[in-house]
């Protein structure tokens, strides 16, 4: 529980007010158990306070325990309910009646553990401490059992504490039916014994046990008509996935029939009726090469899918938490991930720690922080990934290659995929960056941290400033490279283009491309090549063995190959590899599984009325085309996410510190995104990385340790001095040297 106080200090549902001094039942437990009973029972705290305030008045700061209680009990809880209308119609047997008393008996144990470590009022510790006396019960229940002390408890051991009643039949070994039964309830793995897992395993009981208690009260939101009755057509509007709905449930008998449901059932339950934001954790482990493991959280945020909309459906946001190694002496790191349409997470099944230590410094960063990798709404493994088929036309054999457009097919695509999201009950107008920054935002009031610290890269810096401008107060620093300005999302052709001209300086003084360069260098080649391409399409032959010629396809002036020297100076000697150029033309074309939140945020973001005229009539155009903005812009208005409006995207004057790192040779984020957004940073500093491409933090930190030093000293610290203003890194892309014989060059 040592990362919860903080949180609390500033959002108790109570007030700054402390438990009792009472004693939970951990305390005679092994330590790792009791170290397991307390994380578990932070876990379940930190899920279900917010679920608690929620459910009293909005007028008060502080719940009291009766009133809490009294919630509780007309909802049949702590009770055994009498005969009502649902068992009329479906009597219970038996089993059921004693079910209803086992679940009244649990109820009971739960009233009585909030009675006695809760003073007047309800706080996160005394509902801690609440959740740790049930979690206490079971173990403290089978450790005895453990004669020998090996750690785990044999059938005879356990039967010992269950002796045989007189004239019991027994089988061959000596044990009774009902000590075996008994005794197999708790062999959850059916090994022969209870282990250390199983003895700890009342913690999913207790979980969803919690669901049901708070599932008691939320019910009571659902009956619309306030008649105490949950009509069928109520409950199918509750939980719409459940089949053979009752005609009816009263309110006294609801919780019983929401006992059946699946936990998961109930979490949705939940989460229909409160439209708020809430967070819940699995405990997991990551494993380095030196055999140790390092304890992470894996958490899931549920928030609104559009807030502001009463009938919202609640979406799940994964987040992964690494503490510090000791106690953090600055605000935790929001790693925000690029794209849009990536996430960090999907990448830890297949992690290690010393893999996220060469990445992202994970080590470095957690002495002193924190840190934390948020998921994008859209695209996360604990909850929804949005994706739909973009299919175009694929190209022959010996037809000209220039990528087209798509236009009117991107439009149709985007009209298409609404329309199937709208009838899947998605809502995609709620995926855009203002959400994404109240993402970050609820998820740090829910983990209970005052101030956060942002490190992005790519769209992950678009993120972040999105946060810093409507969030501001909530941001103690940044770290930003690959910088991308919210007015920023579609890239200049000729800031792409300068960043390749100074990509060509290096080819242009490599002795291994001397003898196929022009006299201009790759600026000439390109200028030649261009100039042939819009005069002519060029063909790409192939000639086999017996000397037949293939024409493969045709070049045109949409294909150049801006990126690729070798390319081009294979095309300027008039020799482009047939291999080459045939895998570009099959991979034009075809079914394509489109993230959607890529064209989502870009065209809700879109870009200011100037910022579309310098795209549109950049000279630059001529070499990259306007392939890679025209289909946003032409299709923003069939998307359904809404426009975020100029004010939003333009830059405004902030004093969060920040500091900058891009590279030179960066295509996808050009430095002159840096230039323009960095003065409006009163507090910043810039670091320009030669040579360095798209994102920059990992190569500073493995090539120039004590520049990485000092951008660390500024997460932990806020300051900007020493810091280099220009470094050299090695270089982020290399060149392969064109296939070309020069024996038979023709220029003409």
């Amino acid at each position: 529980m040592s990362g919860l106080p903080k949180y609390f200090l500033t959002f108790l549902i109570s007030g700054i007010i402390s438990a009792k001094e009472t004693k939970t039942g951990i305390e005679s437990l092994p330590k790792e158990a009791r170290e397991k009973i307390q994380q578990d029972a932070a876990n379940i705290a930190t899920e279900w306070l917010p679920t608690l305030r929620t459910l009293t008045s909005h007028t008060q700061e502080k719940i009291t325990l009766n009133a809490f209680i009294q919630k509780l009990m007309p909802h049949g809880f702590a009770k055994v309910g009498g005969l009502s209308a649902r068992d009329a119609e479906d009597p219970p047997d038996r089993w059921d009646i004693r079910r209803r008393e086992n679940a009244a008996k649990y109820d009971r144990k739960f009233i009585n553990a909030l009675q006695l470590h809760s003073d007047d009022y309800l706080t996160y510790q005394s509902f801690a401490k609440t959740i740790e006396s049930l979690l206490a019960i079971w173990p403290n229940k089978l450790l005895p059992l453990d004669v020998d002390g090996d750690g785990k408890i044999t059938l005879a051991e356990y039967a010992a504490s269950s002796p045989l009643v007189q004239d019991q039949d027994t089988d061959e070994e000596g044990f009774s039916k009902d000590q075996r039964r008994r005794f197999a309830y708790y062999d959850d793995n059916k090994n022969g014994v209870i282990d250390g897992a199983e003895i700890l395993s009342s913690t999913s009981y207790y979980h969803k046990t919690m669901r049901h208690y708070m599932s008691t009260i939320l019910i009571a939101r659902a009956d619309l008509n306030q008649d105490s009755t949950l009509s069928q057509t109520e409950l199918a509007k509750l939980i719409p996935q459940a089949k053979k709905l009752p005609k009816s449930v009263p309110l006294s008998e609801a919780l019983f029939w929401l006992r059946d449901l699946d936990s998961d059932d109930l979490t949705s339950v939940r989460d229909q009726l409160l439209g708020q934001t809430t967070v819940s954790f699995q405990q997991k482990k990551m494993k380095a090469d030196d055999g140790k493991s390092l304890a992470y959280e894996l958490g899931t945020l549920v928030v609104p899918e559009v807030r502001g909309d009463s009938k919202s459906r609640m979406i799940k946001i994964g987040f992964a938490r690494f503490k510090a190694k000791n106690n953090a002496t600055a605000p935790p790191i929001f790693y925000l991930p690029g794209g849009p349409g990536n996430s960090y997470l999907m990448s830890f099944n297949r992690s290690d720690v010393d893999d996220l230590n060469r990445r992202f410094d994970l080590s470095g960063m957690r002495e002193f922080s924190d840190v934390i990798f948020v998921d994008q709404r859209g695209y996360t493994e604990q909850g929804d990934i949005l994706r739909a088929t973009f299919e175009t036309p694929t190209m022959p054999a010996g037809s000209l290659i220039d990528r087209p457009s798509h236009l009117d097919a991107f439009r149709k695509f985007a009209q298409s995929a609404t329309k199937e999201f709208a009838e899947k009950g998605i809502n995609l107008a709620g995926y855009t960056v203002k959400e994404c920054a109240y993402d970050v935002a609820d998820l740090r009031q829910a983990l209970g941290y005052e101030k956060i610290t942002l490190v992005g890269t790519s769209f992950g810096s678009q993120w972040s400033f999105a946060v810093m401008k409507l969030f501001p107060d909530i941001v103690e620093r940044a770290l930003l490279s690959g910088v991308e300005p919210l007015d920023f999302s579609l890239d200049k052709p000729s800031d792409v283009f300068s960043a390749i001209l100074r990509m060509w300086q290096k080819v242009d003084a490599d002795p291994a491309f001397k003898s196929y360069l022009p006299p201009g260098g790759m600026a000439e080649a390109a200028r030649t090549v261009i100039a042939r391409l819009e005069a002519k399409p060029m063909p790409v032959i192939r000639k086999s063995a017996d000397g037949k010629e293939e024409i493969i396809c045709l070049i045109g002036p949409k294909s150049f190959p801006l990126y690729d020297p070798a390319d081009i100076l294979e095309l300027y000697h008039q020799q482009p590899d047939p291999t080459r150029w045939e895998r570009v033309r099959k991979s034009r074309g075809g079914k394509d599984s489109y993230r959607l939140i890529l064209p989502l945020i870009d065209s809700s973001l879109g870009v200011t009325p100037e910022r579309k005229y310098q795209l549109w009539n950049d000279p630059a155009v001529r070499y990259l085309g306007r392939r890679n903005f025209e289909h946003l812009i032409t299709s923003t208005d069939d998307w359904p996410s809404p426009n975020m409006g100029d004010a939003f995207r333009r830059a405004q004057a902030c004093p969060i510190p920040v500091v900058f790192a891009q590279g030179d040779w960066d295509t996808s984020t050009p430095i002159e995104n840096t230039y323009h957004i960095a003065p409006f940073f009163t507090n910043s500093h810039t670091i320009i990385a030669n040579q360095g491409g798209h994102g920059v933090l990992s190569p500073i930190s493995h090539q120039h340790q004590k520049t990485w030093q000092k951008i660390l000293t500024f997460l932990r610290s806020g300051e900007l001095e020493n810091l280099p203003s220009r470094i050299t890194l090695d270089p982020s892309k290399k060149f392969r040297v064109p296939k070309v014989d020069l024996n038979e060059v023709d220029h003409n």
